[in-house]
């Protein structure tokens, strides 16, 4: 059932059809011009979004509230930052005029988490689609009430479908775990140095469009293991983008080396807090341990040491009698190879921070 809250009366008499805000498949909220929350639709009340009555405002980074004044003002429709810690990246505010605001909540992944907790969405394409009706349903709403769409709305809100795809891939993922104890896929022998450079190469080129730089050494010349390769490149690209939001430099560092019996990984970053970092993106760390953790792969708990974030994971070697390496075939990148849209979907993360 919708959400039903006695303050939202003042809204009846308004062409707004809340109705019609219910059925649409992501977080909306009304305000007035000083961001006091009128009414939420079903889906921002389910992942229990601020309580109607309260200030809209603290969603925001700090140098964004004049940004919301000063859209309010001039009745324009505008992309405003928001804090992600609090589970949303961006707002799209659309100014209907009567001191009244709708607000799109462009929500990241702790907030689709939630929804999937309480069962409201499915692993299928939805979480794809959503984001196609969101774009669509701003479009509409900016022409109804007059307004010029933001520029940066719909490439903002087109590269976030990548990050529902990817949370999807990942709660499948997930369910992948709790309901098999077999692998994900085949696995077969791979050198990691060749697999690695030829992805950051890729990896590299796209994240490097928004000032991200990722370098690697390695510190043995034999790489090779029995692996499952798609799980290890979803992963590794995990770590690699987790470690350059928190970078504040946004610069990381990879090293692999060899142990007696494992291949590790370790991801270098400065950050200026630890802590926060651990909070931000608790999810995505827990994940990474989650799926490290099936496969009988080793994963390290975070640590930050004068300015510097270290997270790490690693492979076991394991050799076959006959050893016949793979990676090195360029077919393996092709565009539409599953390789090519992990990298694509993993580095669209980074269009968020």
């Amino acid at each position: 059932m919708p959400y039903i809250d006695k303050s939202t009366k003042e809204l009846d008499n308004s062409d707004i059809s809340k109705k019609e805000l219910d059925l649409l498949p992501f977080p909306i909220m009304i305000t007035d011009d000083k961001g006091k929350i009128l009414f939420k639709n079903d889906v921002a009340y389910k992942m229990k979004f601020s309580q109607v009555g309260s200030n809209f405002k603290k969603f925001l980074k700090k140098d964004q509230e004049s940004v919301f004044d000063y859209a309010v003002f001039e009745r324009k429709s505008l992309i405003l930052k928001c804090q992600k810690e609090k589970g949303i990246t961006h707002a799209a505010l659309i100014p209907i005029g009567e001191n009244k605001n709708i607000v799109y909540l462009v929500v990241c992944s702790a907030a689709i988490q939630k929804a999937f907790e309480i069962g409201e969405l499915t692993i299928s394409g939805e979480t794809y689609s959503v984001n196609d009706i969101l774009i669509k349903s701003y479009h509409e709403m900016c022409e109804k009430y007059k307004l010029l769409c933001d520029d940066e709305a719909t490439i903002l809100m087109k590269n976030n479908s990548l990050r529902f795809s990817r949370l999807s891939e990942n709660i499948s993922m997930y369910m992948h775990t709790m309901l098999s104890t077999t692998g994900f896929e085949e696995e077969d022998t791979y050198d990691l140095k060749r697999l690695t450079e030829k992805l950051l190469e890729h990896f590299s080129a796209k994240v490097g469009l928004f000032g991200f730089k990722i370098n690697i050494k390695y510190g043995d010349a034999f790489h090779v293991t029995e692996i499952q390769k798609n799980t290890f490149v979803t992963l590794f690209l995990e770590m690699c983008a987790v470690s350059l939001r928190i970078a504040e430099d946004r610069k990381c560092m990879i090293t692999m080396y060899n142990s007696d019996t494992d291949i590790i990984i370790e991801f270098e970053s400065a950050t200026p807090s630890g802590e926060v970092a651990l909070a931000a993106y608790s999810g995505e760390l827990e994940f990474v341990r989650i799926i490290a953790e099936h496969c009988k792969w080793k994963y390290a708990n975070p640590k930050f040491c004068d300015g510097k974030a270290y997270l790490s994971f690693a492979v076991p070697i394991l050799m076959p009698k006959i050893v016949m390496v793979r990676c090195n075939n360029p077919l393996e990148y092709a565009p539409y190879s599953k390789i090519f849209k992990i990298s694509e979907a993993i580095s669209s993360a980074l269009y968020f921070i």
